[in-house]
């Protein structure tokens, strides 16, 4: 009997999740995705693709069009202080993991499915065990529903009432597109790859090269949970933004801040929320989780969408093999896949600690020179 699943997400990790399971017609699969169309929200900046999430892709049949946007060329890291000192550069060093835009690899997942596989504008408000509830009213039953919708998962709730917890930390997203006439003085300054520059507790400010050689630069620094209702800044206000942050790096290199004053206007506030590491709950038959609905951790340790992807491989691998006993899949990928998000999820929060204290530098350096770096 053809099994039918829901995915709830239209992010990276339902995306490949449809391609790996839409090879095999005894699943019959739908994506419900809440946003109108793909390119209704900004998908964030660039990510170094580990062999675990190019296993996955392979598996979803789009290897050869990631390949066209794999960067290798961009695996540059260079870890600064506020002062812009270098003090760690790796370069021209073939790591495996090619730079590649989120943009480009949700595009290429969505590009790869049917047309009529992703339903658009399809807001979930409620999910049971075996029901799928939106907000025009109406409702469908499903054999498996799939959470792969991010931080607040509507799916979640069914297997956990543990809710997404503040990091601790907030910041700045912006960008230095090609178009800005300050653009080249940045590239001369940046060049490839990304640069950490760290105030330790003062923030971080990264810098990531894109692959249409723009910039996206994101500041980070612990801010209480509820700051940006609090700071009284308009994310419509390119200048005030920037002048906020400004005064915040105002001890900080000159040529740090020109970073800062080269922002375009469209300035996002952004605050970091984490599931904790170890939480488990009972297998349930008819629902599991993918990508953040799972694993939510921040990004100090660049392991999200790596992690994601490998988690919608390993669900379409047992949920192929144990086609007979569905409870048995669940069981065994959720086991599986426990273990492995516990030390990405505690890595990343160690990592933050170490980027936002004193000492991370020189915690680092000592870090990189034990593994021959």
């Amino acid at each position: 009997m053809t099994r039918t699943i829901a995915i709830i997400g239209a992010g990276p990790a339902g995306l490949c999740l449809a391609n790996i399971l839409k090879q095999d017609s005894d699943f019959e699969v739908q994506v419900y995705e809440k946003d109108s169309h793909i390119n209704e929200r900004s998908q964030g900046g660039t990510l170094d693709l580990h062999e675990d999430g190019q296993d996955a892709l392979k598996a979803a049949g789009v290897y050869q069009e990631f390949q066209k946007h794999a960067r290798y060329d961009d695996e540059d890291t260079v870890i600064m202080d506020k002062h812009a000192t270098k003090h760690i550069e790796i370069k021209d060093q073939d790591t495996g993991r090619p730079e590649v835009d989120r943009i480009a690899i949700r595009n290429f997942l969505y590009q790869a499915l049917p047309e009529s596989t992703v339903k658009w504008g399809a807001k979930v408000v409620k999910v049971d065990e075996r029901n799928v509830y939106f907000a025009d009213g109406k409702s469908r039953k499903f054999d498996l529903i799939v959470g792969a919708d991010g931080a607040w998962s509507k799916v979640r709730p069914v297997l956990s009432t543990i809710r997404p917890f503040y990091s601790g930390i907030s910041g700045f997203e912006g960008n230095i597109r090609t178009t800005n006439p300050k653009h080249a003085d940045i590239a001369k300054l940046f060049g490839q790859g990304s640069t950490f520059a760290m105030g330790e507790t003062e923030g971080c400010l990264v810098t990531q090269r894109t692959g249409d050689g723009s910039y996206k630069v994101y500041f980070y620094k612990a801010y209480h949970e509820n700051w940006i209702n609090e700071n009284g800044l308009d994310e419509e206000d390119g200048e005030k933004q920037r002048a906020y942050l400004l005064q915040e790096i105002y001890s900080w290199s000159d040529s740090l801040k020109q970073i800062v004053r080269s922002f375009d206007d469209d300035i996002k506030q952004r605050a970091m929320y984490m599931l904790p590491p170890g939480m488990r709950w009972e297998s349930k038959e008819s629902v599991s989780l993918i990508g953040d609905a799972f694993s939510l951790m921040t990004p100090f340790a660049g392991l999200g969408v790596n992690v994601a992807l490998a988690q919608a491989h390993m669900l379409a691998q047992m949920l192929i093999k144990h086609k007979d006993n569905q409870i048995v899949a669940i069981e065994k990928y959720e086991g599986i896949m426990h273990t492995d998000a516990d030390a990405k999820m505690t890595k990343s929060w160690n990592n933050l600690q170490t980027f936002m204290n004193k000492g991370g530098i020189d915690f680092f350096k000592k870090f990189l020179d034990g593994h021959g770096k």
